[in-house]
């Protein structure tokens, strides 16, 4: 079986996807589907036939796009915070960066506070605290967005109280 979606060659906003699978699991599939809902938005799925219709040249423009704004964070990242790791990730539009340490939340929190906003890798998983040493940064913004975004990021983090150390709104004592 396989899935897959538009929101990543178009936009996030854009909640229509397929599936690949057998004609029986196929099959078992839609009728679970009847139970919970009836079918997506019409408009969504109207404005999905208009797009894939002109794919061509609008597809490889996105993918150079994501691209180069992948480029720009590393660039970024290398530049502003060599001390983080993260692996270049083959496609998707989020790179995922490695703390080390559980302070993902304070860190995202501390973040805000000074007009960045940033998803704590703890907001990702299914338990609390799961990816509490992670930071997922979007790379889907303009490049000079994503260098003043990093460049923010390395002086919060390397300003004020030590993450972890009891901050207030730290979220690694959370326990379910």
């Amino acid at each position: 079986m396989s899935v897959g979606s538009l929101s990543k060659c178009y936009w996030g906003g854009l909640r229509v996807g397929w599936l690949r699978a057998s004609p029986h699991v196929v099959a078992e599939l839609a009728e679970l589907r009847a139970t919970v809902d009836v079918s997506g938005s019409v408009l969504d799925q109207l404005l999905a036939v208009s797009l894939l219709d002109r794919a061509d040249g609008w597809l490889a423009d996105r993918v150079d796009q994501v691209r180069r704004g992948r480029q720009a964070l590393v660039t970024a990242m290398e530049r502003h915070l060599p001390h983080w790791s993260w692996r270049l990730p083959p496609g998707g539009l989020s790179l995922w960066v490695d703390l080390r340490r559980p302070v993902a939340s304070a860190l995202a929190e501390r973040a805000l506070a000074h007009g960045l906003r940033i998803g704590g890798g703890a907001r990702f998983g299914a338990e609390p605290g799961l990816y509490e040493n992670r930071l997922r940064i979007p790379y889907t913004l303009p490049p000079s967005v994503l260098e003043e975004a990093v460049c923010r990021l390395g002086a919060i983090s390397a300003s004020g109280p030590p993450l972890g150390s009891g901050t207030a709104g730290s979220r690694n004592e959370w326990v379910a």
